[in-house]
């Protein structure tokens, strides 16, 4: 999702913010998020499509809702809002699961076969937030996901010969370092 100022780093990939476009609800009032349907978004998606669709799966990678909130707000402020303005950080994500479950559609709609939610919600040695933030802003955000992605045809087993055989689900296990910890 586009719409947050960043900058490349020599050698990164992925542009790293380096400004939140939210810092308040006033910024919400003129906040426009892009566009989710713009055609541009799936090429790469229907070049693979054209290429490789009766030989390959074809893989969307969609970044979690977690690290783009944490993008439109800054992540340290948005950690914050959790305890000082919740409201503000469940209004930044409607905004956002909106435009990532149209996203997901979309790419299911432009011919991927999986869709791979890519996204970090911890440290090495612990997560960033209590169970009870995740609970209440991580996970249900992250299950809508994974329910828009399973409800698509990426699951249609047509295509790649093993997708019949795929299904999207998400992880729960505690952090290497916690199974350490506790022997």
């Amino acid at each position: 999702m586009s719409g947050v100022p960043s900058s490349v780093i020599p050698n990164e990939v992925t542009p790293i913010p380096i400004e939140a476009p939210i810092k308040s609800e006033k910024d919400l009032e003129s906040y426009q998020p892009p566009d989710p349907d713009e055609e541009r978004r799936f090429e790469q998606i229907q070049r693979w499509v054209k290429r490789y669709k009766e030989e390959r799966a074809i893989v969307a990678f969609v970044t979690d809702h977690n690290s783009i909130t944490s993008d439109m707000l800054g992540f340290s402020e948005r950690l914050i809002a959790f305890y000082t303005n919740p409201e503000l950080v469940l209004r930044v994500h409607e905004i956002v699961l909106d435009y990532q479950l149209r996203y997901i559609n979309n790419a299911i709609e432009a011919g991927a076969d999986i869709v791979f939610i890519v996204g970090d919600w911890a440290y090495k040695n612990g997560p960033m937030f209590s169970m009870e933030h995740y609970n209440k802003f991580v996970l249900p955000p992250f299950k809508a996901m994974v329910q828009e992605a399973k409800k698509g045809r990426c699951l249609k087993g047509s295509g790649y010969p093993p997708t019949n055989r795929i299904e999207i689900f998400s992880l729960s296990s505690p952090h290497p370092n916690r199974i350490q910890n506790s022997t």
